[in-house]
């Protein structure tokens, strides 16, 4: 009988563990799908999920740098593309609380941050693009700020 209920005990184990799995498997795929709407296919290079698919990691090739943009217009538009790929991926997915990310182009890192649903966006910028953070508007009851390390604020557009 012991070895009966152990048997149970480890099959009910393997039962949950695979479920969890494809739980996850069917939550990046989505958050994939999401993020690649908005950024484009095939920009989304790295997607995990961790915490029990209640967090979701992701690297992906910016969509809007271009050499010829200034620095303060490549700013803005990595603070939409980050908006707007981990926006929908909240949106979408309740199960998932929290977006780390990452923005690269090529093999430059060009930003990373946070996106989740009790504190809102965070953006740091490499050193490249001046350093400093995106410092959303609810967060400072201020305009939205795009805040390059040791210089002035430039005002971010929606």
């Amino acid at each position: 009988m012991r070895q009966l209920a152990g048997t149970v005990a480890v099959a009910s184990i393997l039962f949950l563990l695979a479920s969890v799995s494809v739980a996850a498997n069917e939550i990046a795929a989505t958050a994939r799908s999401l993020a690649e709407n908005v950024l484009g296919r095939g920009t989304v290079t790295s997607l995990t999920i961790a915490d029990q698919g209640a967090t979701v990691l992701i690297r992906w090739e910016s969509a809007t740098w271009r050499p010829n943009l200034k620095v303060d217009a490549v700013r803005d538009g990595l603070v939409a593309e980050a908006q707007l790929a981990t926006g929908s991926i909240l949106g979408r997915l309740y199960t998932v609380s929290k977006i780390k990310f990452s923005i690269k182009r090529a093999d430059a890192m060009l930003a990373s941050g946070e996106n989740n649903r009790s504190k809102g966006l965070s953006l740091t910028f490499a050193a490249s693009l001046g350093g400093g953070t995106y410092v959303p508007a609810a967060a400072t009851g201020q305009p939205a700020r795009s805040k390059p390390a040791g210089g002035s604020s430039s005002t971010a557009k929606d």
